[in-house]
């Protein structure tokens, strides 16, 4: 069997030591399980453009596997911001019925892409 990847071929962008940066909170409750809420804040770097390119999740409620499976999928998304996909496209791919509120995920990039825009808004005065 001869299988071929499409690779997306880009040079991964990288980002100056020091950059501005916003935080914001996220409270998410299941809405399949009651009871069932995380608490987080999401840290967005940005740069010279103001385009978030890197995602942190720090201060979880409750703590415990969940922070860890929050922390790889920062890695992640930061990977693949730094590597030519914008935001709202990674945003795009997550949430089963395309609403921030479905997963904590897609409700963590919701939050930064509200903090992109307020970035935006305050031309950068935020370094």
């Amino acid at each position: 069997m001869n299988c071929r990847a499409q690779v997306r071929q880009s040079a991964r962008q990288s980002l100056p030591e020091r950059r501005p940066n916003m935080s914001g909170l996220v409270m998410w409750q299941d809405q399949t399980q009651p009871g069932l809420a995380y608490e987080f804040t999401v840290t967005v770097g940005f740069d010279a453009a103001l385009q978030v390119r890197e995602v942190f999740a720090a201060d979880f409620a409750p703590d415990g596997m969940v922070r860890f499976l929050f922390e790889d999928t920062c890695v992640l998304i930061s990977h693949l911001l730094q590597n030519g996909y914008g935001l709202a496209e990674v945003v795009g791919k997550l949430g089963r019925d395309k609403t921030a509120s479905r997963t904590p995920m897609a409700s963590m990039l919701a939050v930064a892409m509200e903090l992109e825009q307020a970035m935006v808004q305050v031309g950068g005065d935020n370094r």
